[in-house]
């Protein structure tokens, strides 16, 4: 008598985490990215009544909530403005202290606290100086961070590194009449200046976003000598470096960036270093710890042809 036996072996697959990829069109409304193709598809209605500055912008993964700082054209306020990824209606609804400038998002800057849901939101005030404030969406409060006096900068070089917790803005620097532009790394707890970080003058940095793998910012920069795209890496403590040369890709479109940590890739909107006005704008996508491009579809058509402003992903738990 002969035994069989049979044994069964159970495989248990792993649906694969991936990231979604939103933005604002620049109608105002929720869209959601292909990273492969760059196509954009509607998520809802636009925003009525309000206005957007590019890159201004933040995703709570938890929460489903897409924020933005919006100008409101009716009452003249800068709000803070959620939006359902799910269906694109305004869930939260803000009111800031910031004063009107005469180009909406200048001086003013963004980022998410994913350890708590607070939004933390710079702009200048009536009287001139850059304020910080901590926004609790759950119960519309703001509470103060810090000032400074520093000169405003239309820049979109900041992020919160919240292992560090220290937010990054950037801001210029009066020296005897020369202008630098500097970041200046503070304490969100405290309030309190930890870090002046003063490029080589070989170096600017255009775009930060926080690697929470790496546990530093990387972002888009440019090698003042050469001219060349460069990836950059920020450390929690200001120690700035260059990772390498993007290729190709010279161009960046209103310092739009945001990073994709689950594959560890930086997607911008940039253009070749030979372009017309006429050539579309590509959806790179730059590998952060080579700085080689890993994609490159086509965005939109050219520039101002529906590219979005601001660009985030979702993280799923």
């Amino acid at each position: 008598q002969v035994m069989i036996a049979v044994v069964c072996v159970v495989v248990l697959l792993a649906t694969a985490v991936e990231a979604k990829l939103y933005g604002l069109s620049d109608g105002v409304g929720l869209v959601e990215i292909n990273p492969i193709s760059g196509h954009t598809t509607p998520v809802g209605i636009p925003v009525p009544k309000e206005f957007q500055s590019q890159n201004l912008a933040a995703l709570d993964s938890t929460s489903n909530t897409y924020y933005f700082l919006g100008f409101n054209e009716t009452n003249n306020i800068t709000a803070l403005i959620g939006l359902n990824i799910q269906n694109g209606a305004i869930t939260v609804s803000i009111p800031t202290p910031f004063a009107p400038t005469g180009l909406v998002g200048v001086g003013q800057a963004m980022s998410l606290d994913p350890t708590t849901g607070d939004v933390l939101i710079a702009g200048l005030l009536a009287d001139g100086q850059h304020h910080i404030y901590r926004v609790t969406p759950s119960t519309a409060t703001l509470k103060h961070v810090a000032s400074c006096g520093y000169v405003t900068f239309l820049s979109e070089a900041y992020t919160y590194d919240y292992d560090a917790d220290i937010l990054w803005l950037q801001y210029g620097l009066n020296k005897s009449g020369n202008v630098t532009a500097e970041l200046f790394g503070f304490e969100t707890a405290t309030g309190i200046l930890k870090h002046q970080v003063v490029p080589k003058s070989t170096m600017f940095v255009d775009t930060l976003s926080y690697d929470p793998v790496a546990k530093a910012s990387v972002g888009l920069g440019i090698n003042g000598l050469t001219r060349s795209r460069t990836l950059i890496a920020l450390s929690g403590n200001g120690h700035l470096s260059t990772v390498g040369d993007i290729e190709v890709f010279q161009v960046e479109n209103g310092g739009i960036a945001t990073l994709d940590p689950i594959d560890n890739v930086l997607y911008t909107q940039m253009q070749p270093a030979n372009y017309t006005t006429s050539d579309p704008i590509y959806l790179v996508g730059v590998d952060v710890q080579t700085a080689k491009v890993v994609s490159h579809p086509v965005l939109c058509a050219s520039l101002g042809d529906g590219c979005p402003w601001s660009m985030e992903f979702h993280i799923p738990s």
